[in-house]
């Protein structure tokens, strides 16, 4: 219900692209980065600093801000770990941050975070009920379960068919 015009469904296709740039450019060290989160359960981007000192974020913006993306997306996806440090669109950030979480949770990707998110805690949730105050009322355990419908529903178009 928030009022956007699309540009959170290309970053969220966008947001995790510098994964794929630093896993074909360098796809030892990006190995030894998947090896690290295992072994030591820490976030990927944690490792990728450790061995790139950079990470799939920061990749991200750098190849979309080549590509002439707009600005507050690319700011939304160098900061969709952070939302809260996003100064353009803190509201896009979030929203990619929380798809994120959602995701994970859901089992699609590998960030290597392992700890259980409360969703109202984090500052994504924050951030999105300081631009519409009626969040704050929303019952997130029915907004998860109407998510993984939808999950459910549309996977099918980026995941493939499960039967």
């Amino acid at each position: 219900g928030l009022p956007r015009d699309g540009e959170e469904f290309t970053a969220g296709m966008l947001h995790d692209v510098g994964k794929l740039v630093l896993d074909l450019c360098f796809h030892d060290r990006f190995s030894e980065a998947i090896a690290l989160t295992e072994a030591e359960g820490i976030p990927m981007r944690e490792a990728e600093r450790r061995i790139f000192d950079t990470d799939h974020a920061v990749v991200s913006a750098w190849l979309c801000q080549r590509w002439h993306i707009p600005d507050a997306m690319v700011e939304a996806l160098r900061w969709h770990h952070e939302p809260e440090r996003a100064q353009v669109d803190p509201v896009l950030a979030a929203l990619i941050h929380l798809a994120d979480l959602f995701s994970r949770v859901r089992g699609h990707g590998f960030g290597g975070e392992r700890t259980p998110v409360v969703v109202a805690e984090t500052p994504a949730w924050a951030i999105l009920c300081r631009s519409r105050l009626d969040l704050l009322r929303t019952d997130l355990a029915g907004l998860t379960f109407r998510l993984e419908e939808e999950m459910a529903r549309h996977g099918d178009m980026f995941l493939g068919s499960r039967s």
